[in-house]
């Protein structure tokens, strides 16, 4: 339960910090007379974002209650990749660490649960910042195979994971 605790308030932190900073420049700009619809929707896409993780907390309260659980949809990987590098921005930028990513141009459609992607591919983003040096660099790059199979890819020019806390 600890375990949990921690995880989900980890996974809940990082977009309610994100949205924390979207509102307050926000604010800045409704006193200084300007708005930024742009800001304003990024503000609204962490909103939604905190709203599918409480959602998924509670499909796994019904889980454990035994009650049936919805077939996973079918969604844009790019779509979700470049939405989770985005969130990091914020993050990255007070480091100056470059935060640059490449997907596909047309739509790389894949089926699951779009909420519990999102947030494995924003905790591996958020772990490349966080874990790497001021002034380092972080790529996430999603390739698609001729197969129908894609390959996502999260690099940084961090100090690594030291090797007694690989298996970890």
């Amino acid at each position: 339960l600890r375990a949990f605790l921690a995880n989900t308030t980890h996974d809940l932190m990082l977009p309610l910090t994100v949205l924390q900073g979207h509102l307050s420049r926000l604010q800045q700009q409704a006193r200084e007379g300007r708005s930024d619809p742009a800001l304003l929707a990024a503000a609204a896409e962490e909103c939604a974002y905190l709203g599918s993780l409480l959602h998924n907390l509670g499909a796994v309260a019904k889980l454990e209650a035994g009650e049936p659980q919805p077939e996973p949809g079918s969604f844009d990987l790019g779509a979700l990749v470049e939405r989770a590098v985005e969130r990091h921005r914020p993050l990255a930028a007070p480091r100056r660490i470059e935060l640059g990513h490449a997907v596909p141009e047309s739509p790389l459609l894949v089926r699951g649960d779009v909420t519990l992607v999102e947030q494995a591919v924003s905790n591996l983003v958020h772990n490349a910042v966080r874990h790497n040096r001021d002034g380092g660099h972080v790529g996430v790059v999603l390739d698609e195979a001729d197969d129908g199979r894609f390959r996502l890819q999260v690099s940084d020019d961090g100090p690594g994971v030291p090797a007694d806390q690989l298996a970890r």
